[in-house]
């Protein structure tokens, strides 16, 4: 049997696994909550009605977080996907982090448009291995510009100001060679699909 098929069943029911499991937490929560919005004012003041909705709202946008996480995860679709499309959904997911969304400032820009036919979780997980490396490094105050192009292939090329000590660049270049080669300059970084 092909290796690298069960290693890709294997991981896929896993992450399914534990998302079933994350929903299911999840509407424990929800089940004692709907009661009480059947008969809010049974159980609540009004400022606690205000914190109960704020509560929802939070709770529900946690729900299509792990429904847009596992969606994204599992999809085999192999486009072409738009990389200046996809480069502004990774911008916010990564300014989840607090830090890089307040203390870095950040711009996509599409020099050309440039497409990439990859399996989008694939895809996905290449840019999170390079961002990753890239972003936690970046100083608080750091200017970040990602540029998207088309020649001579699909390139994402991130340049930031001050200097950066980016440890594992050749280990992620080397997991990602089969899709994808890394070329760093002084405050560059350009990530090329081969394609």
């Amino acid at each position: 049997m092909d290796k690298d098929f069960c290693r890709k069943a294997i991981l896929g029911a896993f992450v399914q696994g534990y998302f079933h499991n994350l929903r299911g937490s999840l509407q424990g929560v929800y089940l004692p909550l709907q009661r009480i919005m059947l008969n809010p004012s049974k159980y609540l003041t009004e400022e606690g009605l205000a914190l109960f909705q704020k509560m929802m709202s939070s709770l529900d946008k946690l729900n299509n977080q792990l429904n847009i996480a596992l969606a994204d995860l599992i999809c085999e679709d192999e486009g072409p996907w738009d990389l200046f499309e996809v480069m502004q959904k990774e911008m916010l997911f990564w300014e989840a982090d607090l830090r890089f969304k307040h203390k870095i400032k950040k711009e996509v820009i599409e020099k050309y448009k440039a497409t990439v036919k990859l399996p989008y979780n694939i895809l996905l997980g290449l840019l999170c291995l390079v961002e990753a490396e890239l972003y936690h490094a970046l100083n608080e105050g750091s200017e970040l510009k990602i540029a998207i192009s088309s020649e001579p292939k699909p390139c994402v090329t991130f340049s930031w100001s001050g200097s950066l000590n980016l440890q594992n660049l050749e280990k992620v270049a080397e997991l990602i060679k089969p899709y994808a080669t890394l070329n760093k300059n002084e405050n560059s970084l350009t990530l090329c699909f081969n394609q």
